[in-house]
């Protein structure tokens, strides 16, 4: 099967090279956007440069919704068993 136009030199078995490297590519575009437009302490224009970023700033960058929602939620797996453990210790007392 002869191939024409602009793709006739790629194999088919190079195309799922392509999709990793066009998901890596992709994924290191998230993250570049995710940092430029989100970090307080990334400037981009230079009139910002020699300010420093504000605490209020800062902190609305580190108290993100998932962190706010994780700190109110019970951080126990095993609720039950540390319990248990810890009438043990009351007791070795």
């Amino acid at each position: 099967m002869a191939h024409h136009g602009p793709f006739k030199w790629v194999r088919p078995e190079v195309y799922p090279l392509l999709a990793a490297l066009a998901v890596g590519v992709g994924a290191m575009a998230v993250a570049l956007k995710h940092s430029l437009f989100s970090d307080p302490v990334v400037t981009i224009s230079r009139g910002r440069r020699g300010e420093d970023p504000t605490e209020v700033a800062g902190q609305s960058h580190y108290n993100h919704w998932v962190r706010r929602f994780a700190d109110k939620s019970n951080r126990t797996i095993l609720p039950d068993f540390y319990r248990r453990d810890e009438e043990d210790e009351q007791e070795a007392k």
